[in-house]
């Protein structure tokens, strides 16, 4: 008989330098920051925009190694790889459909509140805005709420469960109202809960990032035809 080969999710290689510990500190920091000035500001993303960039520099530094060893990895055994982009972009685009359904029948809209924001900014800031968008978030959000909590969570549901959840929440700051607000993370949600299963049967942040590239890189193109 077969022996049954059991899952384990990514092996916590890279605590012992701290480089996660320093990144979930700056990454809780910039989203207080963003929060406060969510409230305090009229029309926040134009500065949001801004702040991103150092945060992506300090990502790109600290975890430069990761970022190779996984590319390079990707580039190696795309044909491995390729699938779970394709089939993590399908359901991705799908699955939140049901999202989007609740949160029309709760409040009569499907465009939540942060999307409106950034359709606003990045009229207003275009290049600017593609590259946060496109460019910079999927890198930074990829590795904090997929790589950088797997450092955390040795459960596989529980890190399901709050990688999907922080994602979610992080993603309705802009325009929050207690208690819709919640309605509109449910897409969110569904998104992080997608990416997190992804991540832990591919075993590869960057099948991840594409994902996330590809999807907004769609919704950009969608948004550009719109105009």
């Amino acid at each position: 008989m077969e022996k049954q080969r059991k899952r384990f999710l990514p092996e916590l290689t890279e605590f012992h330098d701290y480089s996660w510990v320093i990144y979930l500190i700056i990454f809780a920091v910039y989203y207080v920051f963003d929060f406060l000035v969510s409230i305090l500001l009229p029309n926040p993303m134009g500065l949001s925009f801004i702040t991103y960039i150092p945060l992506l520099l300090i990502v790109l530094y600290l975890f430069r190694g990761l970022l190779f060893r996984d590319l390079k990895a990707f580039a190696e055994n795309w044909k491995r790889y390729i699938p779970f982009v394709l089939l993590g972009l399908l359901v991705f685009n799908n699955l939140p459909i049901i999202g989007i359904g609740i949160t029309h029948l709760v409040t009569g809209d499907i465009v939540p509140p942060n999307q409106q924001a950034l359709d606003s900014a990045f009229s207003q800031t275009p290049f600017l805005g593609l590259f946060m968008i496109v460019i910079a978030a999927p890198i930074v959000e990829e590795l904090m709420y997929r790589r950088a909590l797997r450092e955390l969570v040795r459960n596989r549901w529980f890190y399901y469960a709050l990688s999907a959840l922080l994602f979610g929440l992080t993603h309705i700051w802009i325009g929050f109202i207690f208690p819709v607000s919640f309605v509109y993370s449910i897409t969110y949600i569904i998104s992080g809960f997608v990416l997190a299963v992804i991540y832990e049967r591919s075993n590869n942040i960057w099948c991840c990032i594409f994902i996330h590239f590809l999807n907004n890189s769609l919704g950009m193109i969608a948004m550009l035809a719109a105009q």
